[in-house]
């Protein structure tokens, strides 16, 4: 599971360090070989130890780097992994250019079959919104959607986190354009990032336009990770945070 959990930030990390150690490696090696041909020079046979070090601080991290790049790639591949941030930036675009046709792209195929959504569905959604400020930096500057852990399709209250099954198979994010319309009306998308089981489930599941919290229009399957979860899933969000309660 540290493979999953292994972000960007934390290759970035890994990337600094090996390159911080490179050139430490290189400065290693070059003063060895300086000081081994000054002291050829003068007859004296030197041992080359700090080119060996050198280079294995130049090769080692880099094979660190490898592995840890290769292993997240493998990884986002077999949970069939989409970019949170760069879908994010996809449906800001197309919900201001009022594009159903990307937005009925983006939506998970079996949310597409098991809602009966269509193309004129979406434009319909989308002209009911009425986004008056058009500023895509607006909407996408804030941090990125995807989450760096996977979580379960019903995101349960335990404290912070869930050690059901589907956390390891499943990944989410949330995301919204906030205070359009006159700063009255917010739109949420839920979106499914990952699933090691059914790629037909990676991609929107839920877009709802609410007025001061109350929801205003829906499209797509309530999930119970959304903002707002049917009467039958908050029952059970309920009753789990009791008992994890209870336990705590």
């Amino acid at each position: 599971m540290s493979i999953v959990l292994l972000n960007v930030a934390v290759i970035g990390v890994i990337i600094a360090i090996a390159g911080g150690l490179t050139l430490i490696a290189a400065a290693m090696i070059i003063i060895s070989l300086i000081r081994h041909f000054s002291k050829k020079k003068q007859g004296i046979k030197t041992p080359m130890i700090g080119m060996w070090i050198g280079i294995a601080m130049l090769v080692l991290p880099w094979i660190v780097v490898i592995y840890a790049v290769t292993s997240v790639k493998l990884t986002e591949k077999e949970y069939n992994h989409v970019d949170g941030p760069k879908l994010r930036n996809e449906v800001v675009q197309a919900f201001l250019d009022k594009d159903a046709d990307t937005v009925y792209s983006l939506f998970a195929p079996n949310v597409i079959s098991e809602c009966g959504i269509t193309k004129e569905d979406i434009q319909e959604y989308m002209d009911s919104t009425h986004i008056e400020d058009r500023n895509f930096e607006r909407y996408t500057s804030v941090s990125g959607p995807d989450n760096s852990d996977y979580r379960p399709t019903e995101y349960l209250y335990h404290g912070g986190g869930s050690n059901r099954p589907e956390s390891e198979t499943e990944r989410y994010a949330e995301f919204n354009m906030a205070k359009i319309n006159d700063e009255e009306e917010t739109i949420y998308f839920a979106i499914q990032t990952g699933d090691k089981e059914d790629a037909n489930d990676v991609g929107i599941h839920y877009i709802v336009l609410t007025n001061n919290g109350s929801v205003k229009k829906s499209i797509g399957t309530s999930e119970t990770w959304a903002y707002y979860p049917t009467d039958e899933v908050q029952e059970e969000i309920d009753r789990l945070k009791e008992e994890w309660l209870e336990d705590h």
